[in-house]
């Protein structure tokens, strides 16, 4: 009795289609994964998007440090 080998090599293309689609959906995840990380990149966005606010914040951030120093050095 020879066991007909066609159920086989359909699972066998399902399979490779569920492989082909696991590896894509996998590589679409890590894209976006990479591009949440990018810290660099939003950073360079959101300075694009408001530069006065991150430069009068920064400004005010280094009259801070600034006046802090002279504290400390004048005593």
């Amino acid at each position: 009795m020879a066991s007909d080998p066609r159920p086989v090599d359909a699972l066998e293309v399902q399979a490779d289609h569920e492989r082909e689609r696991v590896t894509r959906r996998v590589a679409g995840l890590r894209q976006g994964v990479e591009r949440q990380l990018d810290l660099r990149r939003i950073a360079e966005d959101r300075i694009r998007a408001k530069p006065g606010a991150i430069y009068g914040a920064t400004a005010g951030v280094a009259l801070f440090v600034g006046y802090l120093l002279a504290r400390i050095l004048k005593a």
